[in-house]
């Protein structure tokens, strides 16, 4: 909860006056994690990798954004709708410091037409008003920081996550990238406009969690994880297989037929977590699975 200074209220959503959801006025319970099919996929991404990488244990250099900045590639993505991406929230990082580009979406993307989708998954559309007032909060909270600000004080934390928040200004996008925001919140380490428009964002995604509607493309994004000596059914027709030489996780961005071939016969299971098997031509085996990607993607 976000607390007035006067008042003890809680002010998260109203400052950039962006409906919660909550009509009564009553402070809700902080978000939780809410299982989904991307939560899943994260958590088993994660898994994969930490089991064929050492995972480093040092904190990156104050300043610095780390190359693998998953949210990083959004900001410059123009499509020919003339829809932009003009709000982010992010995160990366973590035990498994090495996440490849891409892999997960971003927690909440923004568009300039008001269309808000979280983790590629669900979607909503702010009126106008309500855009106008969320890009303003955020801009004026993240004016003048630093694109890796440092944090003053609080504990040193090894393999945190570093927070990404990015809002659109004219022809630019204005991104923050601040490392273990979330873990050292209670300290207090950065400035408060960080935490502010980190808590505007979050209460976007705690009303798509409660009211909204899924989120479909025409595009998917295609992740294949070997799986070495595991059985698998013949490789789904019209989907591309990955290359003889394919190391590790292989993604690949697919459209139009290509694209439905996926979707009809990959079926995720996001209830188990559990993706299913195919062979290529090749005699290699993957578990295999999906994800809409966003118009900026």
């Amino acid at each position: 909860m976000v607390t007035c200074q006067r008042c003890g209220g809680d002010i998260r959503g109203k400052r950039y006056g962006v409906s919660t959801g909550r009509p009564d006025g009553r402070p809700r319970p902080e978000r939780a994690e809410r299982e989904s099919p991307m939560t899943g996929l994260r958590s088993k991404l994660l898994f994969a990798l930490l089991i064929t990488t050492v995972a480093g244990c040092s904190r990156p250099s104050p300043g610095v954004v780390p190359p693998h900045a998953t949210g990083v590639q959004q900001v410059a993505a123009t499509r020919a709708s003339g829809r932009q991406l003009v709000a982010l929230w992010d995160s990366y990082g973590g035990l498994i410091g090495n996440v490849r580009k891409g892999l997960n979406p971003p927690k909440i993307a923004v568009y300039s037409d008001g269309l808000v989708v979280a983790s590629a998954e669900r979607r909503l559309t702010l009126k106008p008003g309500e855009l106008d007032n969320l890009l303003g909060g955020l801009r004026k909270d993240l004016a003048g920081q630093p694109a890796s600000p440092t944090p003053k004080g609080g504990p040193h934390i090894y393999d945190a996550t570093t927070t990404l928040l990015g809002v659109r200004d004219g022809r630019t996008m204005r991104t923050v990238a601040a490392y273990a925001l979330e873990e050292t919140r209670s300290q207090n380490v950065y400035p408060k406009g960080l935490y502010h428009a980190r808590d505007a964002l979050a209460a976007l995604a705690d009303r798509i969690a409660r009211k909204s509607t899924p989120y479909t493309a025409g595009r998917v994004l295609l992740i294949a994880q070997p799986r070495p000596g595991q059985g698998g059914k013949p490789w789904p027709a019209g989907v591309p297989e990955p290359s003889a030489a394919a190391t590790g996780i292989v993604t690949k961005k697919l459209s139009g037929a290509q694209a439905k071939a996926a979707i009809g016969g990959i079926h995720r299971d996001g209830k188990r977590n559990v993706w299913p098997s195919f062979h290529d031509h090749h005699g290699h085996t993957y578990v295999v699975s999906w994800r809409y990607l966003l118009p900026s993607e």
